[in-house]
């Protein structure tokens, strides 16, 4: 399942194994494309923050502190042989699972989990936030995800007839948004979507752009800057999301991506 030599042992005889789930789209999508890729039966534990949520993990420590009392109540024995967790509110819970474990349960954490890091016996962070080297470190391209040839294969299908008017060659083109440490401003909308515009252009192709909930502040502005012929997708649309069908049958793919390495 995992291999040992970043310090996770392989998983045999149908481990119990928890993914826990907060409330950003994002940090749900990586750790359970990891735990889909296992092929084995996995418990989602859906973790909703409390204010305590909001210190820093140096302060909560390997502690449930920041949790609403139900999804406190959510974890308890048997403990798991594994932990899938992603994003720095999710690394407290984690920690401490494995301390009432005994030690026992092994964790693995997708992006920094801020302090405790020597808990955590596999971290995957992508190259773009500069980890620091360790012996518990995996240093990824980019984020894991749950989008295997079957998926694309069915958007593809799903999608064709939606999007087969908009010319090809068809660009995709995947906004994020502001993180905690840098703001997507105004001006880095438009300059993004006025590279988009100049790259479609150059190849006599169409945009498809789908935005993010972080990207909410600036969604206007790129609205205003995408070429007339661009298909938008607004985050908050109450219309299908056309994600998945952008990734099949895409001729090409942009993105738009800042550094998100959260402080400890």
């Amino acid at each position: 399942m995992v291999g040992d030599n970043f310090g996770v042992q392989i998983l045999t005889d149908n481990p119990l194994i928890w993914v826990l789930l907060d409330d950003r789209a994002g940090n749900r999508s990586q750790a359970l494309g990891v735990a889909g890729a296992l092929e084995q039966p996995v418990q989602e534990k859906e973790l909703r923050y409390g204010p305590a949520a909001k210190l820093p993990n140096l302060v909560l420590g390997a502690s449930i502190s920041g949790l609403t009392k139900q999804s406190k109540d959510d974890l308890g024995a048997p403990w798991p042989a594994l932990v899938i967790s992603a994003g720095r509110r999710t690394a407290p819970v984690a920690r401490w699972i494995k301390a009432q474990s005994g030690g026992r349960t092994q964790l693995v954490q997708i992006m920094d989990p801020g302090s405790g890091r020597d808990d955590f016996d596999l971290i995957c962070m992508p190259a773009h936030d500069q980890p620091d080297a360790a012996t518990n470190t995996m240093v990824i391209n980019g984020a894991p995800h749950g989008m295997t040839p079957q998926k694309l294969g069915a958007a593809a299908t799903e999608w064709s007839d939606k999007l087969n008017a908009i010319q090809a060659p068809k660009i995709a083109l995947m906004i994020g948004g502001s993180t905690r440490r840098k703001t997507f401003t105004s001006a880095m909308g438009q300059d993004l979507c006025q590279r988009a515009n100049k790259a479609a252009a150059e190849v006599n192709g169409s945009l498809m752009v789908t935005t993010s909930r972080r990207t909410s502040d600036v969604v206007d502005t790129i609205s205003e800057a995408l070429d007339g012929t661009a298909k938008l997708h607004r985050w908050d649309s109450d219309e299908l999301n056309p994600y998945a069908g952008y990734l099949a049958l895409a001729d090409a793919i942009m993105s738009s991506k800042q550094s998100s390495r959260p402080p400890s």
